[in-house]
């Protein structure tokens, strides 16, 4: 081979052995090659330094010098080191490489001549091309290389490099956290960079569709082209096109963030550019970027980059290989001087570049400074030279001690299995790189840990090692069996050895055993000090009404309760595990007899007051005492049977936990711990019965209310206390007693006490007893606060900074102002909604949400003009118009249908705003659903029609009548169920379109030319159908309900009685103001799917505060009133047809279910979970905003009510909580609520009132064939319903009806033969019917 290149960068440390080096820490140029004359062979003379890469060297001869001096680690055996440099050139990468080979200056290849280095590994390189550079010529020798870059692709194959290993982690995972980064501040819209070659095109490929994946948007990918000369950094700053560059790549619309490749030419590049745009004045476009970068970036400059402003790079992120610091190393580099290395032919380079000085021997001229010695390395700014280690340097120190790791490995195991050939001596350093790697053998030993598995039909000496199964462990290698650990001890997670398990016990050291403690000793303070303030005042009525001895034994009592607990913290002794369960048992049964002694007191006292009464004997302290005295007496007796039997005792429990051993008070004979318990039950259950009946009694001096909630409570806390118990251990189990001590004491001091101290303390003017004999009984629900607090909080738009819109409630249908006053309980739940969370904290702090409701009044251009009115403040409508007239929209909540809901989005869809439905989605809708802005508070549709359709094969009910209005949802409806019904062999009977009734003409017509019998036969009668499938909509249902109240005029009960409806979601037995005069008895058994529901105590309460006068803004509460109860209110004007007054005192739960119910109806819960889905995702994205953008949007929440509420649409997709319900909400992918549906049955009554029944579910989410279920046993069927005559077929009914079937479905009921079409009753304003075959449904 002919004379290299001249190489005048390296560096050679002598040893036994060889580590060869290849770093990347100068950059060179070489003219272009021109086929004209010889090539030139000289490099440019100053090459450019990559100053931080220096530390490379130093890190690789650092680790050398701790392995040379440890001696356990190879002794008698020195490693050398001889490092070169890439040059970030291919060419001298190869000739560097061969260089390694050969201590001569001549590459003589495969000829022998002691000239050779000992190589044992090769340590390099810093990027993926110059590591396959590199492998290229180490893999023909099997010589091991370990990089500390990544790999490219083709160095995976191991069958091309087996010789190569990587110091660094999967590049992939890399590119992956890129992703979570981005994703995490939602950073979408990025700029990328990377260099224009293989390098760059690796990144791009890997990176790209990961962004796509993750909907991060790339706004654009910018290839920097490379630099192959040196005159390429002259043309990139004298040329135009590298600014024309620039400003395409920082002025970019909206790009603040860019992810780049940080390579070192791309880096370099990159950093020119900057510097450009920071001379051609362009700092606000290059400063204010974040920059994201990979691995092989670590803040480094070049020597030419000292005038490159570098905060252009604050706040930048970047990844990197983890590492630690290493301490010695800072100490090593301290004392390095120009002179200490004398075989270093990289130190003149870079001290002389670093310090920008020129050292003793070299040239100096008139503008030359001369170094020192003696500058500090510490003195460098950190883009240069940084003191402590990088992470590269980190990849380099350990790839050296893992290569002396691994030659010392391989030296003991020659020493110990090859001594005849080696003499048992490890000073031969005779070796080859490939022996690195273990001998020979037929399978690895067993590591401590695992166990020999021998493999069958293998020899003796070959086997599998198998981790030991849990709780064992094994000490030694190749151990035949793995053994357990002693009681006392657990295996550790290597399974290879015992630790000793540790003390399990509720001890006063520990945070919850000080936070017990601290809560029963500041009770058992308040109880003193509320007995103390009871004996002060002992002479005032409240202390005196309520009997004060019994008094003073409860407080007493309690304060015993509080300090028991006491003996269940720390370790369990002989004496307080005899005390313990006993000494509670008797203290709690004090408490809750003198409880009952109270209750049974006023009781008796108020039936004494009766004329002759023989309870007067009993009234008096001695039977309280003796109640008191003998239900303390039996738990005293049972206590005293336990110690007597089998007393507690301490004990220990070495099973139950793997890592622990449990010290606990073993209960002995545990019966008779739930004795006592159950006793102690017995007792609460007795007072709480009696306290209960006594509520009622006059409230002058009686505690009954209070105690009935308390032994409520105190019922509740120790009912959920068994099964809790009995699934804890150890500490927790005791903690879990203490707990339940702890509430319930808590509880029965709270809700016994609290009033009375409330009248002492702080109004002592209460303290009277002329007070005390004034209240009023009657008086049980004081409206006037309630309201006022109401008032205050739903007051539009004046103390709320977001507005929750609910349009299109459709509590009104344009039949002369008919009012579906049912539908007014819409309005109520999203008050109360609002309510409820305007008066947590917790949701939306400093936030209150206001409203503004409209209807719909069912009228397309109504529901448009009430959709523009909510996004105005004025009456005049001025879209697309800022002007200050706009108000600030949250959320639309609506409407009751997929029609309205439709019409509302194709106004809110153009301004993004959130709207969310209580109905199912047409296929409209589900199109708009694809623009995120539009949410369904129901499951899917769907689900729905196949839980009717399981219905109906549950009770065998094949042949149906199918009734839908005939409109676009009636069209949507039987299309759907068609489908369904002839996949399961479903057969409609008829499809009867009903006529849409919108107004007042259409009723007269319906009515006067629906006259006959004849008429109504097509729809009842013509057929004998007892089973019908409707489509539960406001307008379907509407016209049903008039051709039933024509039916019922005409006296054709045949007609309409004795059938079962089978109705949708949609439906929730309501009635208008005209259909008072129906008979309900038609739907009595009637079968309804319903969306999922749970009750919400709370509603009931908040309908007792309604009266027509609660709000002055509530603009529909006087036309539900007027229409509700038939009466008019004092600002109306009679009439003929009412001529009653409202007395204003009416009662809501009054009225007939099919008017209004007290309950929350499904529609009613729907809009209920919608207000709190929009509270919670705005409380997510005031979190998200308070913590991420606080310079952008201030430090106060209530200064954040100017954002768009399109923002609110990632939060509200996400959105996951429970209701107060338990309920959990969230939303799937389409927007539609993740929940079920409820199978009701309708049970009518005489009086106009009906009782919804629950018997049955459909789960889309349950396990299949789990999915639907029905309890029939629940089911009331109308007493003229006879339930096996659906499944009966005639002649005429046993006919197939192939004709109506889709193609490639069955048409053909079990056992006919032929087809007959099904008739389809579509009617228009009259009776006219129309039959004919039905070709096609979809």
């Amino acid at each position: 081979m002919g004379d290299p290149l001249y190489i005048p960068h390296e560096y050679y440390l002598a040893g036994d052995l060889i580590i060869g080096g290849m770093t990347s820490q100068l950059i060179t140029y070489f003219e272009e090659l021109l086929f004209e004359e010889d090539p030139k062979r000289k490099q440019i003379k100053e090459p450019i330094v990559l100053l931080k890469n220096y530390q490379h060297v130093l890190a690789l001869v650092f680790a050398l010098n701790e392995v040379n001096n440890n001696p356990k680690i190879l002794p008698n055996v020195s490693l050398g080191c001889h490092i070169y440099d890439s040059y970030f050139s291919a060419k001298l990468t190869y000739q560097n490489t061969l260089n390694f080979f050969c201590t001569l200056k001549r590459i003589i290849l495969n000829y022998r001549c002691d000239t050779h280095n000992n190589l044992i590994a090769v340590v390099g390189g810093l990027e993926s091309e110059i590591s396959l550079h590199i492998a290229n010529i180490l893999s023909i020798y099997k010589i091991p290389q370990v990089t500390y870059g990544f790999f490219v692709a083709v160095m995976k194959d191991e069958t091309k490099f087996p010789a190569i290993y990587q110091m660094v982690p999967n590049e992939e995972n890399q590119y992956k956290g890129i992703i979570q980064l981005l994703l995490h501040f939602q950073w979408i819209w990025v700029g990328v960079v990377a260099l224009d070659d293989d390098h760059g095109d690796r990144f791009v490929q890997i990176l790209m569709p990961l962004l796509s994946e993750n909907g991060i948007c790339p706004a654009f990918i910018h290839r920097f082209h490379i630099m192959t000369a040196s005159d390429d950094m002259t043309d990139m700053f004298y040329l135009s096109r590298p600014r024309k560059i620039l400003r395409l790549l920082l002025n970019k619309r909206q790009v603040n963030v860019y992810v780049a490749n940080a390579d070192a030419h791309t880096m370099m590049i990159l950093k020119w550019f900057l510097y450009l745009g920071q001379m051609e004045d362009m700092s606000e476009a290059v400063m204010g970027k974040v920059w994201i970068m990979t691995a092989q970036w670590d803040f480094s400059l070049l020597t030419f980059d000292r005038l490159l402003n570098i905060e252009v790079f604050h706040g930048s992120l970047s990844f990197t290989v983890k590492y630690n610091d290493v301490l010695e190393f800072k100490n090593f580099l301290q004392i390095l001087r120009p002179h200490c290395l004398e075989d270093d032919g990289f130190l003149r380079v870079f001290w002389e570049s670093a310090f920008n000085c020129l050292l003793s021997d070299s040239k100096l001229d008139e503008d030359s400074v001369q170094c020192t010695g003696e500058e500090k390395l510490e003195s460098l700014p950190g883009p240069f030279f940084e003191m402590s280690m990088t992470a590269q340097s980190y990849s380099i120190y350990n790839a050296v001690h893992a290569i002396a790791q691994a030659l010392h490995a391989m030296y003991s195991a020659r020493h110990k299995y090859r001594a005849v050939v080696w003499g048992g001596d490890m000073d031969s350093p005779n070796l080859q790189p490939w022996e690195v790697v273990p001998l020979s053998v037929c399978n690895d030993n067993c590591h401590p840990g695992y166990s020999i598995e021998k493999k069958k039909g293998e020899p003796f000496c070959c086997y599998i090692c198998t981790l030991c199964p849990e709780g064992k462990i094994s000490d030694k290698k190749d151990m035949g069996d793995c053994f357990k650990c002693p009681e006392y001890a657990y295996p550790n997670k290597d399974r290879d050895q015992c630790l000793p398990k540790l003390l399990n016990f509720l001890s006063y050291d520990e945070p919850l055993g000080i936070t017990l403690a601290f809560l029963a000793s500041s009770f058992a303070l308040i109880t003193a000090l509320v007995l103390g303030i009871f004996i002060k005042q002992r002479d005032t009525p409240v202390v005196r009404a309520n009997n004060r001895d019994l008094t003073y034994c409860l407080l007493i009592s309690l304060l015993f309760c509080f300090l028991c607990i006491l003996l269940f913290i720390g370790q369990p002794q002989i004496l307080t595990c005899l005390l313990r369960q006993t000494t509670f048992g008797i203290i709690f049964s004090i408490a809750v007899s003198s409880l009952l002694a109270k209750t049974i007191t006023v009781v008796l006292a108020f039936m004494a007051t009766k004329p002759g009464s023989q309870i007067r004997k009993w009234v008096g302290k001695r039977l309280a005492y003796c109640i008191i005295i003998s239900s303390t007496i039996i738990q005293a007796g049972i206590c005293a049977v336990w110690i007597f039997i089998a007393p507690p005792f301490p004990d220990i429990d070495s099973h139950s936990m793997i890592k622990q051993i449990i010290v606990e008070c073993n209960e002995g004979l545990i019966i008779m711990f739930y004795c006592v318990l159950g006793y102690m039950g017995f007792l609460a259950t007795l007072t709480f019965i009696v306290a209960f009946f006594a509520r009622k009694l006059p409230n002058t001096f009686n505690e009954a209310k209070f105690i009935t909630f308390s032994m409520l409570m105190f019922c509740t806390v120790w009912l959920s206390f068994v099964p809790t118990y009995l699934s804890t251990k150890g500490k927790h189990m005791v903690a879990v007693e203490i707990f339940s001590i702890l509430s319930s004491s808590a509880g029965l001091l709270g809700c016994v006490f609290s009033p009375k101290c409330y009248i002492i303390v702080l109004r002592p003017d209460l303290n009277c007893k002329d007070h005390l004999v004034s209240l009023n009984p009657n008086n049980t629900c004081n409206h006037g606060h309630v309201l006022s607090a109401v008032k205050q909080m739903i007051s539009p738009y004046l103390q709320g900074v977001y507005a929750v819109q609910n349009v299109c409630l459709m509590q009104r249908v344009n039949l002369v102002f008919s009012v579906i006053t049912k539908n007014y309980q819409h309005v109520l739940a999203l008050v109360f909604a609002a309510k409820e969370i305007n008066d947590n904290p917790k949701i939306l702090p400093n936030i209150s949400l206001g409203f503004h409701v409209c209807d719909g009044y069912f009228n397309a251009r109504i529901i448009y003009q009430s959709t523009m009115n909510l996004l105005f403040n004025s009456k005049s409508i001025i879209p697309n118009y800022s002007c200050g007239s706009q108000k600030i929209v949250l959320s639309i909540v609506g409407g009751i249908d997929s029609e309205t809901s439709l019409y509302m989005a194709n106004m809110l869809s153009t301004y993004k705003i959130p709207q969310i439905t209580y109905c199912f989605f047409c296929p409209e809708l589900r199109k708009k659903t694809q623009q995120l802005s539009i949410y369904q508070m129901a499951p899917s549709e769907r689900n729905q029609y196949i839980g009717m359709i399981k219905l109906l094969l549950h009770f065998q009910w094949r042949w149906v009548g199918i009734i839908a209005v005939n409109n676009a949802q009636g069209d949507m409806f039987v299309q759907m169920l068609m489908v369904l019904l002839s996949q399961n062999g479903i057969c409609p009977a008829f499809i009867d379109r009903l006529p849409p009734i919108t107004s007042t003409i259409d009723m007269i017509d319906v009515f006067y030319l629906s006259r006959s019998k004849e008429s109504l036969s097509p729809f009842l009668t013509q057929i004998k159908i007892k089973v019908y499938v409707i489509n539960g909509d406001t307008h379907t249902m509407t016209s049903l309900k008039w051709f039933l109240y024509i039916a019922q005029m005409e006296v054709i009960t045949e007609a309409i009685m004795g059938k079962l409806w089978i109705t949708t979601a949609q439906w929730d037995f309501s009635l208008h103001t005209f259909d008072r005069v129906l008979n309900i008895e038609v739907f009595h058994g009637s079968l309804s799917v319903t969306v999922k529901s749970k009750e919400i105590f709370e509603f009931q309460k908040f309908l007792c505060t309604v009266t027509p006068h609660w709000q002055k803004d509530d603009g529909f509460i006087w036309v539900f009133w007027e229409q509700a109860f038939r009466c008019l209110l004092s600002d109306s004007k009679l009439d003929k047809d009412i001529t009653q007054r409202c007395t204003g005192e009416e009662k809501l739960e009054s009225l007939p279910g099919p008017f209004f119910e007290m309950s929350m109806t499904a529609q009613s819960y729907c809009i209920y979970n919608a207000v709190h889905a929009i509270a919670h995702a705005l409380h997510i994205f005031c979190e998200t905003r308070q913590k991420y953008r606080t310079m952008a949007w201030g430090r106060d929440l209530v200064k954040a009510s100017y954002q768009q509420s399109w923002q609110l649409h990632p939060f509200l997709r996400s959105v996951s909580f429970n209701n107060s319900a338990g309920d959990p909400i969230h939303f799937n992918e389409k927007g539609e609520l993740e929940t079920g549906f409820d199978v009701i049955n309708w049970v009518t009554f005489p009086n106009q009132s009906f009782r919804r029944v629950k018997v049955g579910r459909m789960d889309p989410q349950a396990s299949l064939g789990t999915e639907f279920s029905i309890n029939e046993e629940l089911i009331t069927w109308h007493r003229m319903f006879n339930q096996d005559v659906p499944s009966q077929h005639n002649p005429v009914m046993e006919a197939a009806v192939s004709k109506w079937m889709l193609p490639g479905s069955s048409g053909v009921m079990p056992g006919s033969s032929e087809a007959l079409p099904i008739p389809i009753i579509q009617r228009e304003k009259g009776p006219s019917l129309c039959f004919g075959e039905l070709l096609g449904i979809m």
